[in-house]
């Protein structure tokens, strides 16, 4: 994993101003500013910065990494009679961004928004060319959104004024692409605001890069093949992404992780700069005319439709639109400078519609067959035996030869007689599992990896390395083989079972943390057999349905877990840790579902009710209107700081955060609040508390990370709805 080459700052939290006009220092106060300091005859003014007027910051930034000039923003930044959110200009493009920000005043309606917008152009453009004469010889308006939604109408009333939109993701967007390709990202931005492309400029001079190449034509199409260093294609490049206003786009957005990659994975920029190379060409379409020249070589080339000679590539940002290989190329971006010059193979059509360059990209990542896994594991253990992955091939192998797991692996070219669904094992999910549980990795302790006297700094995987685990992995799973003996549906079902090798080798790992590293069999089966054997036998007719759930990662994890803690309950010690990190992670999960958001919105308002209705009635409502043994409870909460919910922080003293959910109907049925405050809310007692005592259960299944039936889902959604309608202050108190 590395990291990114380039990064756009955070926008600051408050701005900072300096003047010696006593006018400009009257009119910033006005403006919110606080003068700090008088020193030196200057006027030094600060600002917290609002929500929205950091979202301008951002704009401003972005602008100042990508380049642009003469930037101006914020309140103070005016043309004409205008005051203008963010300006910036760009080799003879001046840009006006007016932003917009859901927590900011007159925010919502967009399409008035637009229409004052361009009302003021007028008047914008004629500041501008008084500003700056000659130097802007064109206009772009931005309207830039931060968390608001627009309408179709909105769009065409922007398109028909000349305004473009950037939604909520296109900072973002923008910023990731930066972190990536650093400052070309400038023409990724001009370019989708409708610029003409600008020349490139570089030591070599000219007006375009001259290529070797072939022209090659299929079917009335002509395609070039050439191969051009990665740091000019870099140059040349635009990838027509999926983003409003591009509806024609078929690229997904860019993957930072695949080209930093991860610390269990090696990212593209990574691979490139330790000396990898793809050997694959990037396809792309040539947006602007080329020029072919014709060079006749001597040699025999296959038919009238192969020519060689030189190809003209107007050098001009924007003239190659990437059709397949982004990652591939986007890799290069950030990589050592001498990597940047490694030639990249490119194909290339002349004028191909954006429709068919959609389908050809259609075409290359569906209808063309991927590489099998198991056949790419395969090779591992060929090309790169001493590596991590070459020794958890080579294991894999060994296992399938002898012992419990003989002949149940499939392996690549080894299964020519028999049928690919005999085989209850595949090579590539045994070395997934393997290698995503760091069972072999020699940087963690306490796991499979033992080091050999012929193993070497630079060789930490030599062929004996794999002796120790090929023993402990068939000997463990010998053993459950052997405990699930009276429940043999669990054997060929589960544990011989690609799902189920995973979820074991789980436990495995948790089991050699508990032996330090150091495999005793006789010990893991006076560990383990009394507890799997419960488990076997009492989720014995769940199977299926546990057979269903580990069909994905966080299912495999959950009965992991469950496994782990059976164990964990005969032998305390046994991956404590583990269980504690898993259920936080679980709860903190949980705590971001739609039912436990819906729950915590839920409680917190009836809470706030109860007490801003009490308080009206007397400011000492807690000691004369609540029921006393609701009182006692709370202040034992309240000492112990246990609120019944984690949301509430030690900044939420007040005593109603601490009562119980059953506690609020018994606040309200309480006579003397029921006949002079609630009853002329609610009318009916029956009604209302008939839903909080429906509620209750559905909390507690809550509270404990139980989830939901569709039926209790259901009435969580329309018992809320109503009741927040009615107890939902307008306003709430901060808590």
């Amino acid at each position: 994993m590395i990291k990114p080459k380039w990064r756009i700052p955070n926008p600051p939290s408050r701005k900072r101003v300096e003047t010696r006009a006593r006018k400009e220092a009257s009119k910033l106060k006005r403006l919110g500013f606080v003068q700090k300091k008088l020193r030196s005859g200057k006027f030094i003014l600060e600002k917290k910065l609002a929500k929205w007027e950091i979202f301008q910051e951002k704009v401003r930034i972005l602008l100042e990494v990508l380049g642009f000039q003469d930037i101006e923003c914020g309140q103070i930044s005016r043309l004409g009679r205008y005051q203008i959110d963010v300006v910036g200009g760009y080799e003879g493009t001046f840009v006006v961004f007016e932003c917009k920000s859901s927590g900011q005043p007159k925010s919502k309606n967009i399409t008035k928004i637009i229409n004052d917008f361009a009302g003021k152009k007028v008047e914008i453009e004629k500041a501008i060319k008084e500003s700056f004469g000659s130097k802007y010889n064109e206009v772009k308006y931005v309207l830039v959104l931060e968390d608001i939604d627009i309408s179709e109408k909105d769009e065409k009333t922007a398109q028909e004024n000349d305004i473009y939109i950037w939604g909520s993701n296109y900072i973002k967007t923008a910023e990731d692409l930066f972190s990536i390709i650093g400052p070309l990202t400038l023409h990724y931005v001009i370019k989708e605001l409708g610029v003409s492309p600008k020349s490139i400029k570089d030591e070599e001079g000219g007006a375009d890069y001259r290529v070797p190449a072939f022209r090659i034509t299929v079917s009335n199409q002509q395609m070039y093949n050439f191969f051009l260093p990665a740091e000019k294609l870099l140059n040349l490049v635009y990838v027509f992404r999926l983003q409003p206003g591009n509806e024609d786009a078929y690229q997904r957005f860019i993957s930072k992780r695949r080209i930093f990659g991860t610390r269990d994975e090696t990212g593209i920029t990574e691979f490139i700069n330790n000396g990898g190379f793809f050997k694959n060409t990037i396809v792309c379409s040539f947006e602007r005319q080329v020029k072919f020249e014709p060079k006749p070589t001597g040699i025999l080339l296959q038919g009238s439709n192969i020519e060689f000679g030189i190809l003209n590539i107007p050098k001009l940002y924007g003239t190659v639109w990437v059709i397949d290989g982004q990652h591939r190329l986007y890799g290069f971006a950030g990589a050592n400078p001498e990597n940047k010059k490694i030639n990249v193979g490119v194909i290339a059509y002349q004028d191909i519609e954006k429709k068919e360059q959609a389908r050809d990209f259609i075409d290359i990542n569906q209808k063309q067959k991927s590489v099998d896994p198991n056949t790419l594991w395969d090779l591992l253990s060929q090309v790169d035996p001493s590596s991590l992955q070459g020794a958890i091939t080579k294991i894999a192998k060994e296992l399938n030869k002898q012992g419990f797991f003989r002949g149940k692996i499939l392996i690549p070219g080894k299964a020519l007689h028999r049928k690919r669904s005999t085989y209850p094992l595949k090579l590539a999910n045994i070395c997934n599992s393997l290698y995503d549980r760091k069972l072999l990795d020699y940087r963690v302790r306490d796991n499979l990896y033992k080091r050999t006297s012929d193993a070497t700094d630079n060789n930490r995987y030599p062929d004996n390395i794999i002796g120790y685990p090929v023993m402990v992995l068939d000997q463990y799973f010998s053993l459950l083989w052997d405990v699930s003996e009276k429940t043999t549906d669990w054997r060929k079902g589960f544990i011989l079972h690609n799902n189920g090798f995973n979820i074991f080798l789980r436990v495995l790992a948790e089991i050699l943390k508990y032996q330090k590293g150091n495999w005793d069999k006789q010990e893991v089966k006076a560990l383990i057999e009394e507890p799997l054997k419960h488990y076997f036998e009492e989720e014995f007719e769940e199977i299926k349905e546990i057979r269903a759930l580990t069909s994905n990662e966080a299912g495999r994890a959950r009965v992991a877990l469950e496994i782990i803690q059976r164990i964990n309950l005969k032998e305390e010690n046994f991956a404590r840790d583990f269980i504690e990190e898993a259920k936080k992670r679980e709860r903190l999960a949980f705590e971001k579902s739609e039912p436990y958001q819906k729950l915590k919105e839920l409680e917190t308002s009836i809470r706030l009710f109860i007490q801003e209705k009490l308080e009206n009635i007397s400011k000492n409502w807690w000691k004369e209107r609540i029921p006393s043994d609701v009182q006692e409870k709370a202040k034992q909460n309240l000492q112990k700081s246990q609120s019944p919910w984690p949301w509430v922080t030690d900044e939420n003293r007040s005593p109603v955060f601490y009562i119980d959910f059953p506690d609020y109907a018994k606040i309200m049925q309480r006579k003397d609040n029921w006949n002079e405050i609630f009853s002329k809310i609610f009318k009916d007692q029956s009604v209302i508390f008939s839903k909080l005592k429906e509620l209750e259960n559905i909390r507690n299944k809550i509270a404990h990370t139980r989830p939901l039936n569709a039926q209790e889902s259901t009435t969580l959604e329309l018992y809320t709805s109503q009741i927040l309608k009615v107890v939902k202050p307008i306003k709430k108190k901060k808590q």
